[in-house]
């Protein structure tokens, strides 16, 4: 991954960090009593690991790159059927196929939700969100009864940062598109 990709991946992870904490604020402000008791340590912890991540990634930390990859793999998969996991700590380009239907979406923010217990099993969770909704469904998937959503940049990323860190672990620079097309 070149620099550009880790710094947007980096700034990314700091505003989406920053927008899941101002979630939790505003939820715990407006509607607490919708809130399971365990998300709020378990999304501030979350977001605490987006803001880390990004920072160190931004200063160029050895130890930003494992705590990216953590960070991107959470958020690789959205489940919810019966129970439901979300987690989002910046910009998300995702595929959701539920039983009402699929759609695509690219949107970004911070958000977190893991429950037991989702009776539409939607992905709707603590957190701000900006959304761009793409695709069509014969019902909203808020009907659905089950969805699971493929967070396909958060994929991207995690795979450039395992072979980052392979390479660092190894002792060698990471070589990037330019480097490997010169050799």
């Amino acid at each position: 991954m070149n620099e550009k990709g880790l710094r947007f991946l980096a700034l990314s992870e700091i505003a989406g960090g920053l927008l899941l904490i101002l979630g939790i604020v505003s939820s715990l402000a407006l509607a607490p009593q919708f809130i399971p008791p365990w998300n709020v340590p378990l999304a501030t912890a979350f977001a605490l690991l987006a803001i880390s991540a990004g920072t160190l990634l931004l200063k160029r930390d050895p130890k930003g790159i494992p705590l990216s990859l953590l960070a991107q793999t959470l958020q690789a998969v959205s489940i919810g059927a019966g129970g439901r996991f979300v987690a989002l700590a910046g910009v998300r380009i995702s595929l959701v196929i539920a039983s009402t239907g699929a759609a695509l979406f690219l949107d970004g923010g911070g958000a977190f939700h893991l429950s037991t217990s989702a009776p539409d099993g939607s992905l709707e969770a603590l957190g701000t969100l900006i959304k761009l909704h793409l695709g069509a469904n014969a019902q909203t998937l808020n009907d659905s009864t089950r969805t699971i959503g493929i967070n396909f940049l958060a994929i991207h990323f995690a795979v450039r940062l395992f072979v980052r860190w392979l390479a660092q672990e190894d002792g060698r620079k990471p070589e990037t598109k330019e480097e490997a097309s010169t050799t």
